[in-house]
């Protein structure tokens, strides 16, 4: 099938995008000289990958922003502890609260430059579907079915001739890629919030969770490949456990864990002492049971149920969030690619036969 030669600013989208609006396609080799016909915009080839403005990638946005989101949740939950708290543990939150407030502010810049420059990726990346038998000034034709994968975001960016597809195309990629970041932003920060709430069982407790919320948030210490559920249980459980080491409460835990396990098994002995009808056997479990239910200390048991319990909603919240992030990013991908093929028998009325 005839594919119609590219002229200069032609219409593109990405997979990626936010911006609502479709970018054009500019030349960026050296020798342009091979128009349509004299004073006609510049045929383009696999050299020309310069995009007019960014598209606002969605990855950089869900990146930076998702961060952001964390610590403006953080600095909100410090607050909270901080109006009610006294002492060091009120000291510890207001220093967290100037902390977070600080990392909301560098992480909104660092967003917006990163976003504003996302698309420089495409200098670097690399044309697929080009022409196959025709040059011009020496590099292979961009053809209507060409398309690039940005090296950066992993977007793929596909070219449109018809105005009105395009416009329509962009608005509807941008609008999941968009649902796809509130979803980030908005989870990250009922998280930050939480994780600062239900670890203030002491100053040094508070600090050390808004630390280690910064590596769990960026997964340096999960690989790559696991899935959301997985990767979000692994941050979450690593975040706890650094966390009680870090303050010196690994070992009141395990003590805390060893103890309640000897008061179910007491549970566990009466109820089937009941259930054989044999006193001897309730009565010992009986005793068990109140025997190490004295050991719990009350204010241990508190801290321990705020911290796993936080963790455990941070992890559901987690997952659900990243679940729906993945579903609206397809849903992206999934316009892009029927964009593309809505536009594939568009042309400039100048074609290759040949492919």
């Amino acid at each position: 099938m005839a594919e119609s030669y590219i002229p200069a600013e032609a219409y593109v989208i990405c997979s990626n995008m936010t911006c609502g609006v479709p970018r054009k396609l500019l030349p960026s080799r050296s020798d342009k000289t091979v128009a349509h016909s004299k004073g006609s915009k510049i045929l383009l080839t696999v050299e020309d990958r310069k995009i007019d403005e960014s598209f606002e990638c969605v990855e950089k946005g869900l990146s930076w922003g998702g961060f952001e989101a964390l610590a403006a949740g953080i600095c909100i939950g410090a607050l909270v502890v901080a109006t009610v708290a006294t002492g060091g543990l009120a000291l510890a939150a207001t220093g967290v609260m100037f902390a977070a407030a600080g990392a909301t502010v560098i992480s909104g810049v660092g967003g917006i430059i990163s976003i504003a420059h996302a698309c420089d990726c495409t200098l670097e990346s690399t044309w697929g579907g080009k022409s196959s038998s025709v040059k011009f000034n020496k590099h292979a034709a961009l053809l209507n079915r060409s398309y690039m994968t940005c090296s950066g975001s992993g977007g793929v960016i596909n070219i449109i001739l018809d105005k009105q597809i395009a416009m329509d195309a962009a608005k509807a990629i941008s609008d999941s890629n968009m649902n796809a970041f509130y979803w980030r932003m908005g989870s990250q920060f009922v998280m930050g919030a939480i994780t600062a709430i239900t670890a203030a069982s002491s100053a040094v407790s508070l600090v050390a969770a808004a630390v280690l919320a910064v590596p769990s948030y960026f997964g340096w210490w999960l690989p790559d490949d696991l899935s959301s559920t997985t990767s979000n249980i692994g941050a979450g459980a690593i975040t706890y456990i650094a966390g009680m080491v870090v303050t010196k409460e690994v070992k009141s835990t395990v003590s805390l864990i060893g103890t309640g396990a000897k008061t179910a098994a007491g549970y566990i002995q009466y109820g089937y002492g009941v259930l054989v009808e044999n006193i001897g056997t309730q009565f010992e479990g009986a005793i068990r049971t109140a025997i190490h239910s004295k050991q719990i200390n009350p204010s241990q048991l508190k801290g321990f149920a705020a911290g796993l319990g936080g963790a455990a909603v941070n992890v559901g919240i987690g997952i659900v969030a990243d679940n729906n992030i993945d579903d609206y990013q397809k849903e992206a991908l999934d316009k892009n690619t029927i964009a593309d093929k809505d536009d594939k028998l568009n042309s400039i009325n100048i074609v290759s036969i040949r492919g």
